[in-house]
């Protein structure tokens, strides 16, 4: 039988309605906490103060970003004179303490069981919650320590300013994990990766990334009543990540005027917000290049698209990109890297490709051969509709924040005794899965 909890959520983005990527987790989390008890979500995105009930069980307190509201003007006009990367640097972690000041009474007059941390980026508002009285919940969209690296990799020196900030983003994610009773992660990928760099003796959970099938109903129904003869292919994204603008960058300059070579009307959608100047530069140069910054939903250019790319080199997580593709019954083309984390088989849900040659190539293959599409369609959401509906997350969700709760009210060296079971077991249980596949 479930016990009532309440739950606080930390956001940074306006968790409703989602619209793609970190939101649309945010999201399925909310609603998952929200079977379990009343969840309060503090959202610290840019904006004016205000709450929203949303139904009877979910409310959203909007705080704003702490800059222009609670930052005095003697303050203000010193920061503006900055540098502009300096100045959004500190005025950020000023608006910060700030805010802690106003959001703290409200947490403690909800007397959350649970707070749950989504990403790096709410670490600053750690403070605000009782952790004596509160459970700690990390959920680590992305594993930073490898992502941040993996970034800078390939970067000319010039670029390595971007190092300092990864530097900051890595610190905000160790400041998480240590205070944090448990760590969720997207796969069992990452949940490798999180053992590696997060402390020992966390409580590491896959909370899968999941999506609501039944938006993406109408989509993959008018796909089977309505003939298409022309291609249009599409890339969903937030292109303010910098593997999708690498992603983007390697679509324009690569992989597009290959398919173009072969198949000349197709047509390319980058749809996502903040796309970058070289996409906008590329779209007023090509009419068959559509940019569309931020959209409604993701599904409005989904039913209009063919076969989905997905050209990523890095980062980390589960795709959700792909994951709404599959929904919507567009086929996918992505790297190894792309579908990472997804339980997916070459040929058989979607088709892997590396090289520029091999998403050209590939994508023809698709195009020509309305069998072989039809089939990865329709197997690819019979994948999403049973691995990756919000059920499974809800679930996942459940079972994590009852555990966690219990944990808490264990006596100390019990708990750590029940810690390390639970640790034995999971290893056990990951050995097993990876002789089986």
């Amino acid at each position: 039988m479930k016990t009532s909890q309440r739950t606080v959520v930390f956001v940074q983005e306006d968790p409703f309605p989602p619209h793609g990527g970190s939101t649309l987790r945010d999201w399925q989390n909310i609603l998952a906490c929200a079977q379990l008890g009343p969840v309060l979500v503090i959202c610290t995105a840019p904006g004016e103060r205000r709450t929203v009930r949303l139904d009877d069980r979910i409310t959203v307190m909007y705080f704003g970003d702490g800059r222009d509201e609670l930052l005095p003007d003697p303050i203000l006009s010193t920061l503006e004179r900055l540098p502009r990367r300096v100045y959004n640097r500190i005025s950020r972690k000023l608006g910060e303490r700030s805010l802690c000041r106003v959001i703290r009474p409200a947490v403690a007059a909800f007397e959350p069981t649970v707070a749950v941390f989504e990403e790096y980026k709410t670490a600053a508002f750690s403070p605000c919650v009782d952790h004596t009285r509160t459970a700690i919940v990390y959920d680590a969209h992305n594993v930073e320590a490898v992502l941040q690296r993996e970034l800078l990799a390939d970067r000319p020196i010039v670029f390595r300013w971007i190092e300092l900030l990864g530097q900051e983003i890595v610190s905000r994610e160790r400041t998480l994990a240590a205070v944090a009773d448990q760590i969720w992660v997207c796969s069992e990928a990452d949940r490798s990766l999180a053992l590696e760099h997060f402390p020992r003796g966390r409580d590491i959970r896959i909370v899968p990334n999941t999506i609501d099938v039944s938006q993406y109903d109408g989509a993959y129904a008018e796909r089977h009543q309505t003939a298409c003869n022309s291609l249009t292919l599409i890339f969903c994204a937030s292109f303010d990540y910098p593997p999708n603008q690498e992603a983007a960058r390697i679509l324009i300059g690569g992989i597009f005027p290959r398919i173009v070579g072969r198949i000349p009307d197709a047509r390319l959608i980058l749809a996502g917000r903040e796309p970058t100047a070289e996409m906008t530069a590329a779209a007023r140069a090509d009419p068959r290049i559509i940019v569309t910054g931020r959209m409604r939903h993701p599904v409005d250019f989904l039913r209009q698209s063919q076969i989905c790319l997905v050209p990523l080199q890095s980062g980390s997580g589960t795709r959700l990109k792909v994951l709404e593709a599959f929904a919507s019954g567009c086929a996918v083309i992505s790297t190894r890297k792309g579908a990472e984390g997804l339980t997916v088989t070459d040929g058989e849900h979607l088709l892997f490709a590396e090289t520029l040659e091999e998403f050209a190539s590939a994508t023809a293959r698709l195009w020509a051969d309305a069998p072989l599409r039809q089939r990865m369609i329709r197997q690819a959401r019979e994948l999403v509709m049973v691995r990756y509906s919000n059920e499974a997350s809800r679930c996942a969700v459940e079972e994590a924040i009852i555990n966690v709760v219990q944990m808490r009210n264990l006596p100390r060296t019990r708990r750590a005794a029940e810690q390390r079971i639970g640790r034995a077991g999971l290893a056990r249980r990951s050995r097993h899965q990876s002789q089986l596949r």
